[in-house]
């Protein structure tokens, strides 16, 4: 349960000074005397009240303490056992990352080899046209001086 001053709306901790009115409402001891001073009736209900009449409130935590410390630790458990799953999936992933990777880079130096392989192809393939079209000039020309020459 968590308790809070009415005039600060600040919760209630142990290490704080506690007063209580004769009506039976819970203040902080800081907070319900400057009240007082201006005003002497509780500000919750606004029954008669005045600095000698609050009572000291003294609570009794450390039961609760040691159940909210245990729920903590528990909830902390809990978190590592996720993180620690989280971080082995990521591990998981990076693994395969770097196989991709790995991957990516041979198909990088295949890619090369065949573009080079390609260029090769294709610097022949330009040698054989520019041969083949000389022959072609170099035929028209024998043809041609062959035709000339028979009808001389």
């Amino acid at each position: 349960m968590e308790l809070s001053c009415s005039v600060c709306s600040e919760l209630y901790v142990p290490s704080v000074h506690v007063v209580t009115t004769p009506c039976g409402h819970l203040f902080h001891n800081d907070c319900i005397l400057p009240w007082l001073e201006r005003s002497r009736t509780c500000p919750e209900c606004r029954a008669e009240c005045t600095a000698t009449a609050l009572i000291k409130v003294h609570f009794n935590v450390t039961a609760n303490l040691e159940r909210n410390t245990t729920l903590l630790v528990e909830k902390l458990n809990k978190l590592t056992t996720k993180l620690d799953e989280q971080v082995e999936a990521l591990r998981k992933i990076e693994k395969r990352t770097d196989k991709c990777v790995e991957r990516q880079s041979m198909m990088v130096d295949t890619l090369q080899l065949l573009l080079d392989e390609i260029r090769t192809q294709s610097t022949c393939i330009r040698d054989l046209e520019n041969k083949m079209d000389d022959c072609t000039v170099g035929l028209g020309d024998f043809l041609t001086n062959m035709f000339d020459t028979s009808t001389v």
